[in-house]
């Protein structure tokens, strides 16, 4: 992973603005997605609209393919 385009390794940013929208973000530090409230503008690429999003992208993606065993 690069750390400069990787989502899931930046810190979620909720922006200048003033909106408060329920977003989800990847807190690498425990190794899950958490909610906070995006401001609407400005923030980075740790944001997503649902929960399914983040864990997708950031949980899914970072583990290992599955094993397949063929007899």
């Amino acid at each position: 992973h690069d750390r400069h385009l990787d989502p899931c390794a930046a810190a979620p940013v909720v922006g200048p603005c003033k909106g408060t929208f329920p977003r989800w973000y990847y807190d690498q530090n425990v190794g899950e997605c958490k909610h906070f409230l995006y401001g609407g503008c400005q923030g980075n690429h740790n944001n997503f609209l649902q929960e399914l999003d983040c864990v997708s992208e950031c949980i899914q993606k970072s583990e290992s393919p599955p094993y397949i065993h063929f007899d």
